[in-house]
């Protein structure tokens, strides 16, 4: 393969939870680096012959810009990344691209046994929206004593 030549995205399955509370069988394609730059990462996810896709810094900065597009109709993912529980801090976003995020308890620090895939899944993902996930976030950091508005710290 001529290092010219662009990249094959890697693919990973996602389940895809529309308006209605239907699941769809979806599909994650990561290439690291993007296409068309390669100080970017690009996110696309494929459901019901839809594409949806976008370049940024990070995994986790694209996945969530992805997410904001596909919360304008209701549609969730079913992933860690798109996980109310999952908090993704500097640590955590800058291993392996920004692909991994921090299942997070209220009135428990993190542990780097915590540490999950954005793109991975498992039963106790809970889909929310960007919001959702933000106030999740506010709350631990309150269970711990710490205050929210202070900025972001390490979850463990």
């Amino acid at each position: 393969m001529n290092e010219n030549e662009p990249k094959q995205p890697v693919v990973r399955a996602v389940d895809v939870q529309l308006r209605n509370g239907s699941i769809v069988s979806g599909k994650f394609l990561i290439w690291i680096p993007a296409p068309e730059d390669k100080s970017l990462v690009r996110i696309a996810v494929q459901f019901l012959g839809r594409e949806v896709s976008q370049a940024a810094e990070s995994c986790i900065f694209a996945l969530n810009r992805v997410r904001a597009e596909l919360e304008k109709d209701g549609t969730l993912l079913r992933c860690y990344g798109n996980s109310r529980n999952t908090i993704s801090d500097g640590m955590s976003g800058s291993m392996r691209a920004g692909s991994a995020t921090h299942k997070c308890y209220l009135g428990k620090k993190g542990a780097m046994g915590d540490l999950v895939s954005i793109f991975g899944s498992g039963p106790d993902v809970d889909p929310c929206t960007l919001q959702e996930q933000a106030e999740f976030r506010d709350q631990w950091l309150t269970s711990l004593g710490i205050d929210p508005n202070r900025g972001r710290v390490r979850p463990f």
